[in-house]
């Protein structure tokens, strides 16, 4: 494969170890039927992936093409002359950070990953390989490759919703500092997790109705496990996005009864200085007539009855019980 993209292989020995090899090996360990996994980087130079990855897979031109389109839903499809091959794609593993889709073909000696190099759920199931406690068959690494990224996801799931319980008792406990910008965050990462998780499921359900026995049967309780998480995850995703509704609800509630407040105090401030307003204007009429007009102690009198005409004001209001968030009684007093 020299001069072929970047490819790094396992060749599982059956008994939940594995090897890594180099790519120029890959030709003899399939003649002798071991079990390989390979995981290419599509990325550095596509055309000689797609070629590789053709004949290595016993997949048809229209396959190879069909696989290495650009990837708008994740998909699952047969392929290969026979139909006995399956392949598909990914637009992001759930818990798994990589820039593109991930893009797959399995058969029962073979397993090709086509993502890129930072693949967390394959770096998980490598360390367990050599190690010698990793699944035993390519069946069952590929079940436990969606089993790993189902975990992190779950993670990522716990996270976003540990991180909307911090907001909603900060939202509750300081009121004063409604922390919006990191709740349209938590937003947006628990709707982006929760769609990932809805693909990831709908990939799940059509491998088992897709799949053939050898891949069914094998690891039957780990699909069946596989599933339960999958929903129990995006149970929890709902959970977190439905908070974080409500608690937006709550904040936005909270911020219009800041703002008719904050109107209504105004309200009340122009209710009180209007007479005020009316009193001093009348004064300043430029005619004769005027009282207190000439007399040394009439700024002075004319400040005190503004003053008691005020103050009369601001006890009628709190009489009838206007002032914002006054506590009411049964009424206004007779």
């Amino acid at each position: 494969m020299g001069g072929e993209p970047w490819a790094r292989v396992l060749a599982l020995d059956g008994r939940g170890g594995a090897d890594l090899v180099g790519a120029a090996e890959v030709g003899r360990l399939r003649q002798e039927g071991r079990p390989l996994c390979v995981h290419l980087d599509p990325d550095t130079t596509p055309e000689p992936a797609c070629r590789w990855l053709t004949s290595e897979a016993d997949l048809t031109p229209a396959d190879g093409e069909a696989l290495m389109a650009e990837v708008r839903r994740s998909w699952v499809a047969r392929a290969g002359s026979d139909g006995a091959t399956l392949m598909g794609a990914l637009e992001g593993l759930p818990g798994d950070q990589v820039t593109g889709p991930v893009r797959w073909v399995l058969t029962r000696d073979l397993l090709m990953l086509l993502a890129d190099r930072r693949l967390p759920a394959l770096a998980d199931a490598e360390a367990a390989l050599r190690e010698g406690r990793g699944p035993p068959t390519l069946a069952e690494l590929f079940v436990a490759l969606l089993g790993y990224s189902a975990n992190r996801a779950s993670l990522e799931a716990l996270e976003v919703d540990r991180r909307v319980a911090d907001l909603e008792y900060r939202a509750t406990a300081a009121p004063a500092s409604l922390p919006l910008d990191e709740l349209r965050a938590a937003q947006r990462d628990a709707t982006r997790l929760r769609r990932r998780l809805t693909r990831h499921r709908e990939v799940i359900r059509r491998l088992r109705a897709l799949g053939p026995a050898w891949l069914m049967e094998s690891p039957a309780r780990q699909w069946e496990t596989l599933a339960r998480e999958a929903d129990e995850t995006i149970e929890l995703a709902d959970g977190a996005v439905e908070r974080i509704h409500n608690a937006d609800d709550d904040i936005q509630n909270r911020l219009s009864a800041l703002l008719n407040d904050r109107l209504y105090a105004l309200t009340l401030v122009s209710w009180v200085v209007l007479p005020l307003s009316f009193v001093t204007g009348l004064l300043g009429v430029n005619v004769g007539g005027i009282p207190l007009n000439g007399r040394p102690w009439g700024f002075a009198i004319l400040c005190a009855v503004l003053a008691a005409m005020g103050g009369a004001q601001y006890a009628n209001v709190r009489r009838l019980h206007w002032l914002p968030r006054q506590r009411r009684g049964s009424g206004p007093a007779a």
